[in-house]
């Protein structure tokens, strides 16, 4: 991959908008895993390490309504991409 995958403002940004969006339990750890789409949107959401199962549908709907992400590219094109999100909840 040439370029990878990223939310459009980084990743601080994007932890932000998710601390103000995010309003379930907030304690425990989770990682996202989904795809990157070509016009940066996100998909196929699967959790893949998870502490606390009802956090899962507000954790995806909170990412599906954020900020388009910047898509991977390899040899100057856009391609689709898996990326896993860490999130802990304090």
């Amino acid at each position: 991959m040439d370029i990878l995958a990223a939310p459009k403002n980084g990743m601080k940004k994007l932890y932000s908008y998710f601390a103000k969006n995010y309003t379930a339990s907030k304690e425990g750890e989770m990682s996202v895993l989904f795809v990157v789409e070509r016009d940066g949107t996100l998909s196929n959401f699967r959790v893949t390490k998870n502490k606390s199962a009802e956090n899962e549908a507000e954790v995806i709907k909170v990412l599906e309504s954020g900020p388009k992400w910047i898509p991977g590219k390899i040899n100057n094109r856009f391609v689709r991409s898996t990326f896993i999100l860490p999130i802990t909840f304090k």
